[in-house]
Order: structure tokens, then C-alpha cells, then sequence
């Protein structure tokens, strides 16, 4: 799971009750800040220090990009993602997951191969936002 936080607008408390109520649902949970821009440093570490190892992004700005994709990938590829709890919501989901398969066999295939195409495909990622 995917939850995808606004560095401005959360508050300490608010971040202590979501963390809580997440880590009761035993999901593997990805945290990601986003607007890192528009706050110090020391505010992002401070204010999100009861998050398990998040990651301080900024989609305006373009910052840590690489480091999402490589944490996503990550996860796929170390096998630690589970499937057993997966809703999906649409059919426009469904469409959606139905090609992140596709990629994910065709970037398994040419990782295997060492084929450099493997790297000019995108990994697409059904969001849950709090």
C-alpha cells in the first residue's frame, strides 16, 4: 500500500493516529511525503519520525523521482509484496494492473536477458491517498 502524505498540511498528531491505524491493518505500507519544497528539513524529519522509513519527495519539483521508482521496484522485485488483501476498486484499476503485469513480466524478461530496453519501461501504481 501506498500512502501518500502532504508534508504542509499533516500534523504531528494526525500522523501519529494514521501511522497507528496502518500498522493495525498489516499491510506493507510504503510512506511518501510529498511538497518536501515547501518545509526545512529538520521539519520533515521531525514531523514524520513516527513513519517507518518514509520517503521526501517533491512532484513540483521533481525531487527523489528516482528513488520512489527504485523503492517501488524494490519491493516487486524482492517478492515482499502480497496480493492476498488487493482490492481492486474499477475497471479503469483493473485495466491499469492488468498492464503493470505486462510491464513487470517484460522488465522480469529482460533483466533475465540483460536486455537494455528493460529500463524505458514505466512502473504505474494504484495510489492509496489519507
Amino acid at each position: 500500500m501506498l500512502c501518500i502524505l502532504d508534508a504542509v498540511a499533516e500534523t504531528t498528531e494526525g500522523l501519529k493516529q494514521q501511522a497507528e491505524w496502518l500498522k493495525q491493518s498489516n499491510a506493507k505500507i510504503l510512506f511518501i511525503v510529498n511538497k518536501m519544497d515547501a518545509v526545512t528539513e529538520a521539519d520533515l524529519h521531525n514531523k514524520f519520525n513516527v513513519l517507518e522509513n518514509p520517503i521526501f519527495l517533491s512532484a513540483k519539483e521533481k525531487k527523489h523521482i528516482e528513488v520512489l521508482k527504485e523503492r517501488l521496484v524494490d519491493q516487486v522485485l524482492s517478492g515482499s509484496l502480497s496480493t492476498e488483501n488487493t482490492v481492486v476498486t474499477n475497471a479503469r484499476h483493473f485495466h491499469a494492473l492488468k498492464q503493470v503485469a505486462q510491464s513487470l513480466d517484460d522488465i522480469k524478461a529482460g533483466l533475465d536477458n540483460k536486455s537494455p530496453a528493460t529500463y524505458s519501461h514505466s512502473i504505474f501504481v494504484v495510489v492509496c491517498i489519507i
